[in-house]
Parts: structure tokens; sequence; C-alpha cells
């Protein structure tokens, strides 16, 4: 997804904190149709006081089965952190 940054299982979210309160709107997506993990994330950021976060349901393979704009390789934002 364009702009997306990763963050591993496991991985501590307080250091994105910055660049997602950024951001207008924070959409969480992972490979699992259930988004069982996007959604673990979701409530974690909105528990941290992200106002508008959103869950893609039907997950990754699905928004690119229907079209959705993406992009492939090392997301750019992760490049710039050195992640």
């Amino acid at each position: 997804m364009t702009g997306a940054v990763h963050l591993a299982p496991g991985e501590a979210i307080e250091p994105l904190l910055a660049r997602l309160r950024a951001a207008p709107a924070v959409i969480v997506y992972d490979r699992d149709r259930d988004c069982a993990a996007a959604n673990g994330v979701a409530a974690r950021l909105q528990a941290l006081g992200l106002r508008d976060v959103r869950v893609l349901t039907g997950a990754w393979p699905e928004w690119l089965a229907r079209g959705g704009p993406g992009e492939s390789g090392a997301c750019r934002a992760c490049a710039v952190d050195g992640r």
C-alpha cells in the first residue's frame, strides 16, 4: 500500500507514533482475511490516542484482487528509518 510503514509482529508501536499521528488516517492490514493481527494493532493505536484508525477487511490480497493501488518492494518510509 502506498505510504505503508511495516510493523513486524511483536514490534513496539511507540517509535512510530509521531509519524502515525501526523497521518490523516491510519489503515491497518495484515495477510489474514480475518484481520486478527490488524484488529489488535488497531485497538492498540486507538488506546494510544490515534483517532482515525481503520482495519482493511479482507487483508492485502483481497485489496489487490479488487484492483486497489499499491507498490511492491521495501516501504519508502522504512528505508528512511533504516528499518
